[in-house]
């Protein structure tokens, strides 16, 4: 199905006790199987994506070593992700009813407040965060459902690859400030991303543009954009909210997950027709009906080799899933080989 920077996806039909069923197994790439520090990353996605159990997560049926490395058996989603809508909707001229946006929304921050809530087995809070929300990783099924997957990036009590201070993960066109400036990503990074989506949903550009080093520069700005200018059918209560969520500091950012999904669904009750699984269903079929769009990738990669002042920063447009820890696993590597 596709190879990241650091994980391969199959697809794959699994025998159950009512049939054959189609799912997704991810594993860690072959070449990339000696870094301790991505072996030992992928585990901990594996450990989370077991615990978590929500219809608003892709759900992880099974984890196994075929003795070459671990292998998840993840959930199959038949349907697009929310950059394929964009990029459709992009292309074809049509546009995201804010009030189904707003739905849309308010299921990935209970996908994330299912993240920020997770305990162990004692009960104990693991301070879990995803850190990387993005339109590539929110799936819409056919069947009305929304998903967010891919928890490579996420951290945890349990994790034991620990980010060093200035270290940057995520995505660059996505990242909230404190993340780009190497600090602290807590549950409020997260809504930063929640932010993000819905202005690119409903104005069908990205908050932010450019090349590596623009788009690090911008994710430490606090310069907000009117949404209204773009689209003037969004609700003044939902741009506000949305510019509530991309402030700069974190604590004048909505308080939690569930905080922000109560908030949508004051906007959402309010719209003179109420959304639902089936508008999101017709969506994605909208989305997948009409001749292709490809999306621009939305992640970039500065290479690891310190650029020249006369070239600028080396740029791949490619889309793996952890640039950060890859870069730095290429580095060792240059390093030992050194």
């Amino acid at each position: 199905l596709g190879r990241g920077g650091m994980a391969e996806l199959h697809e794959a039909h699994e025998l159950t006790g009512d049939g054959p069923r189609r799912v997704v197994l991810k594993r860690l790439r072959p070449e990339l199987a000696g870094d301790a520090q991505l072996r030992e990353m992928f585990r901990h996605e594996a450990r989370l994506q077991r615990a978590l159990d929500h219809r608003n997560l892709v759900a992880c049926h099974a984890l196994w070593d075929d003795g070459e490395g671990t292998v998840l058996v993840l959930e199959h989603i038949d349907g697009c992700s929310l950059d394929q809508v964009i990029a459709r909707a992009r292309v074809a001229g049509w546009t995201v009813a804010p009030s189904l946006a707003a739905w849309i929304a308010r299921e990935l921050c209970r996908a994330l407040e299912a993240i920020h809530q997770l305990v162990d087995e004692e009960g104990r809070p693991l301070n879990a965060v995803h850190r990387d929300v993005t339109p590539s990783n929110l799936l819409l099924a056919r069947a009305g459902t929304v998903k967010l997957g891919d928890l490579g990036v996420a951290k945890s009590l349990w994790s034991q690859a620990r980010t060093l201070s200035g270290e940057v993960k995520g995505s660059p066109r996505y990242l909230s400030p404190e993340q780009a400036q190497g600090d602290h990503a807590g549950p409020l990074s997260d809504l930063f991303g929640v932010g993000l989506l819905l202005f690119e949903l409903l104005a069908l550009a990205p908050y932010r543009q450019g090349d590596a080093r623009a788009l690090l520069v911008a994710a430490t700005r606090s310069t907000w954009r009117p949404l209204r200018a773009l689209n003037p059918a969004v609700p003044p209560e939902l741009e506000k909210l949305i510019q509530r969520c991309l402030r700069a500091e974190p604590e004048t950012r909505p308080a939690s997950a569930s905080a922000l999904a109560a908030a949508l669904s004051r906007v959402i009750d309010a719209a003179p027709e109420l959304p639902g699984a089936a508008e999101v269903a017709a969506l994605v079929e909208r989305t997948i009906s009409g001749p292709a769009a490809t999306s621009e990738p939305e992640r970039v990669e500065i290479a690891a080799e310190a650029p020249s002042m006369e070239s600028g920063p080396t740029v791949s447009l490619v889309r793996p899933e952890q640039r950060a820890v890859l870069l730095a696993a290429r580095e060792r590597a240059r390093r030992g080989a050194g």
